[in-house]
This record gives C-alpha cells, sequence and structure tokens, in this order.
C-alpha cells in the first residue's frame, strides 16, 4: 500500500483517505511502501475456489496501490507476478497509472486484463501506451471520471471501459450525461461497458441527482438505461 499522485484524477483518492484512517500511514513520494502479508495466500485461496466451482474468476489486484509505482522495489513486483503464475483459474485485473512501466517485465500475460486509469480526455496518451505491453485484454477506467472521454479515440486494443463517478468528501460532480455518451461509444465500438457507481455528487441535466449512499452504487435508483454492467470475457 501506500502510493503517489500521478494526474488530476488522484486529487482525492480513496486509497490515500484509508491510508490515513486505518493505517496511520502518509502518502507521497517521501513516504516508504508497505508490503501487506495476506495477498498471496488470498490470492491462493480465490483461485482454489474457482478450480472447485469450474470457473474462472476475476481478482482486482492493488486497490491501495499500484504495483508499477517506481518507488516499490522491483523485488516486490517480480514476487507478485510469480504468485501470479502459480494460478490456474483467476483472470488477475491489473490496474496502474504508469503505464509506461509496464513494457519490458516479465509477468504471466496470459492471464492479466491490463488496464490504466483516464479521468478524461487529457488522459488518453496513456490509453495508448498501456496497450504497448501484452495482456489477455486491455481495459480502462474511466474513474473517477472528471470529464468528457471520447471513446473512439481510444485504441483498437482496448475491450471494456469501466465508468464511474468519485466518491469522498470531496468528490467532485459527475455528469451523468458521460455515462450516456461512454455507453453509446462502447457499443458502437464493439467495446464492453461496466458502469459501476454516479459517485458521491450526480448531476443529471444540471440537477444533483438524488441518491442514498455515499458512492451511488444503488443501481435500483440509477436511470434504467445506465445500468449498463457489461464483461468482455
Amino acid at each position: 500500500v501506500i502510493c503517489s499522485k500521478v494526474t488530476s484524477a488522484c486529487d482525492n483518492c480513496y486509497a490515500e483517505e484509508w491510508a490515513r484512517r486505518f493505517r496511520n500511514a502518509g502518502w507521497g513520494d517521501k513516504e516508504p511502501r508497505a508490503k501487506t502479508k495476506v495477498a498471496p495466500s488470498l490470492l491462493r485461496k480465490l483461485d482454489r475456489q474457482a478450480r472447485e466451482e469450474n470457473t474462472m474468476k476475476r481478482v482486482f489486484a492493488h486497490s491501495l496501490s499500484d504495483i508499477w509505482d517506481v518507488l516499490a522495489p522491483d523485488e516486490w513486483r517480480e514476487e507478485e507476478f510469480a504468485a501470479w503464475a502459480q494460478t490456474t483459474n483467476v483472470w488477475i485485473l491489473a490496474l496502474t497509472k504508469r503505464p509506461g512501466m509496464v513494457k519490458g517485465w516479465l509477468y504471466p500475460s496470459e492471464k492479466v486484463w491490463l488496464g490504466t486509469s483516464l479521468g478524461s480526455d487529457k488522459d488518453l496518451s496513456m490509453a495508448h501506451k498501456i496497450v504497448e505491453a501484452p495482456a489477455k485484454l486491455h481495459w480502462i477506467s474511466y474513474e473517477p471520471a472528471i470529464g468528457s472521454l471520447s471513446i473512439h479515440k481510444l485504441p483498437k486494443l482496448i475491450k471494456w471501459v469501466v465508468i464511474g463517478g468519485e466518491s469522498g468528501k470531496n468528490a467532485r460532480p459527475f455528469e451523468m450525461q458521460w455515462t450516456y455518451d461512454t455507453i453509446a461509444q462502447c457499443k458502437e465500438a464493439g467495446i464492453a461497458c461496466f458502469v459501476k457507481q454516479l459517485g458521491a455528487k450526480p448531476f443529471l441535466y444540471g440537477k444533483p441527482y438524488p441518491i442514498s449512499d455515499t458512492h451511488g452504487k444503488i443501481l435500483n435508483e440509477w436511470p434504467e438505461d445506465l445500468r449498463v454492467q457489461e464483461f468482455p470475457l
């Protein structure tokens, strides 16, 4: 855990708030990185469960950090990639805000859904960098969405887009029109689209949209045509 801010989408990072609240940890380039102890055993457990169920399970890696953080030791990455390689029934969802760091590393790419985070069109160059590295498939986390994103400008290798508004006490407004636009553009491009959440401050037609939770995750409170949660595989 612990990371550094990379783009404007990182300004209100939920992982930073979590680290300060529950680990009394700092954030940024001057803070030492911490290594979790439970992740390897949890991955083995999830892989075993998937084998017993005769299915493939999606496992999101590093929800509180970035495995390609330049300040994390290389040996930590090597250890994790080795753990990934030992699995048989999981897809590793690896997400990074440092797509330029990925190319050149040896990891079991046939098991990895490799993604990068874009907050708006300002970050489009990151999408073109992430597809330079091998993966089972490439995807985009358009979360927190803080501006419009031109799906038609994404590389052809992108097969999945996850969109969500920002949560937390300092959340920025989330224009629900961005979601409508994303769903339509993904459909036209043949890209799977997953609407994750509306965030803490959703707006529709210039007015606050009523929600009852702090993340905007309750599907039956959304307009029906926004309840799109597709997977590429």
